[in-house]
């Protein structure tokens, strides 16, 4: 069965499967009773399993049975029932955390459901006129002399850095040409839509030039996050765990994720957590903080996939040990879209104040009229873009010519993800290039200028 229809993307999920720590894939299944179909696969790097369910409405009401007599027992101490309204896995999940409370003194088995992120959340740029968060054709400037005698020779060890660039799937620019290996995640012309290629899937070869103009020595391992014909499809987030498991076998040792996804309660989607807790000890993996901190309307917010908060976190920057990246918009203030909170001072969430963005962000990097690689290096292509002087959702086609300007964090992200890899040519981990980038104060690569609070002022 498919994720959820009609439901706002971040609320969307797989409506008949629950992702369960394989340790205690048993315990959930026994308590579930006939209905639990039982596990449909295991993986065993991430030690979690997909459990397939039967009839979850009836699933629901056979660990409900058991949560009231629970609560009858101990009604001060476990959670209220389960509001009727409901979906069958919301109250089923409830349910059954209430049972093992019980059940344990308190302790319940890590599960979770399948979310679903749809392709907007990947890469999630408002369709709005300035700063242009769709791309824009521009002229892409020839590469320097020097980055491109390292381009060809990475150096004495002769060793390139090794970047993982998941992204959309993969133009293939000859500005990037023999610096990228990952030929299934390339574009195919059947991608095109009747007007040209959607806009969305320039992203991977933008953002991966972005890192290796910053690092000429480095080398691309790509893979398509979304691998999709309806540029407007859905992925399950196990499956993106899954295949961020597979880097733990590779021997990259950067990740850039230039794509977010949001869920409605703002709790870590479960799989993307512990495929995050297991890559982060080998592999720095350096995420765009997202670009919904502009004050647009709700029914915007919600057409677009976005959260309804603009301090609402984004995963996976917003997770522990994730470097999050967040825009500069050319005047070393933080861009608009920043995700930001409101300030006690002013009751306001102004923009191109470092004080009002949200504490996950690590560090800001230019992200406002970037230019890069883009559609139309063999000749003009027609892009599909939106068209913001038109009602929502309405296209124009744009000609490009191989580069563009664009704005966003996924910008910045990959900016950092460049400066860091051309750092470690000469045999530095990632941890100690990134202190050195932050030292340097020349590479317009900087943390946040936090207030101290009134405790550190004391």
């Amino acid at each position: 069965m498919g994720s959820q229809s009609g439901a706002e993307p971040i609320k969307q999920y797989e409506p008949d499967t629950l992702i369960v720590e394989s340790r205690h894939e048993q315990t959930v299944i026994q308590t579930m009773g006939r209905e639990a179909a039982g596990v449909e696969e295991k993986d065993p790097r991430l030690g979690m399993s997909l459990i397939r369910l039967g009839d979850v409405e009836e699933a629901a009401k056979h660990v409900e049975a058991e949560a009231a007599v629970a609560r009858a027992e101990n009604p001060n101490v476990l959670p209220s029932a389960p509001d009727p309204a409901w979906p069958a896995l919301d109250r089923l999940l409830h349910s059954l955390r209430t049972v093992f409370s019980h059940r344990y003194g308190g302790w319940n088995p890590e599960m979770g459901k399948d979310r679903t992120v749809t392709h907007v959340q990947f890469v999630p740029y408002p369709n709005v006129a300035a700063p242009p968060l769709a791309p824009e054709p521009a002229q892409l400037p020839a590469p320097t002399t020097a980055q491109t005698a390292t381009a060809s020779d990475p150096g004495p060890g002769g060793e390139r850095v090794r970047v993982a660039l998941l992204d959309t799937e993969f133009y293939p620019h000859s500005r990037l040409a023999g610096r990228y290996f990952g030929p299934s995640s390339l574009l195919r012309p059947d991608k095109k839509c009747a007007n040209g290629w959607p806009y969305i899937l320039g992203h991977a070869v933008f953002t991966g030039n972005l890192i290796l103009d910053h690092a000429p020595a480095a080398e691309l391992n790509v893979q398509a996050l979304v691998d999709v014909k309806d540029v407007n499809g859905t992925r399950s987030l196990w499956r993106i765990a899954q295949q961020m498991a597979g880097y733990l076998d590779s021997d990259a040792q950067i990740l850039n994720c230039s794509w977010v996804c949001y869920t409605a309660d703002g709790k870590p989607p479960f799989a993307l957590a512990r495929a995050l807790a297991l890559l982060t000890p080998k592999i720095l993996v350096v995420a765009a903080a997202g670009n919904h901190g502009k004050r647009w309307d709700n029914e915007y917010r919600v057409r677009s996939g976005l959260p309804k908060d603009t301090y609402a976190p984004a995963y996976p920057a917003a997770l522990p040990n994730v470097l999050a990246v967040g825009a500069l918009d050319g005047k070393d203030l933080p861009a608009e879209f920043n995700p930001r909170v409101q300030t006690v001072a002013t009751g306001t969430n102004d923009a191109g104040e470092d004080s009002t963005l949200v504490p996950w962000i690590d560090v800001l990097a230019p992200g406002v009229d970037i230019t890069s690689a883009y559609f139309g290096d063999r000749g003009e292509d027609d892009v599909e873009v939106p068209d913001p002087q038109q009602p929502p959702g309405a296209k124009k086609t744009k000609k490009f010519y191989g580069g563009a300007r664009w704005s966003g964090t996924s910008m910045s992200a990959a900016i950092v993800t460049g400066a860091i890899a051309a750092r470690m040519a000469d045999g530095k981990t990632a941890q100690c290039a990134l202190a050195e980038l932050l030292s340097d104060g020349s590479s317009g690569i900087r943390p946040p200028r936090r207030e101290p609070s009134s405790a550190e002022q004391q």
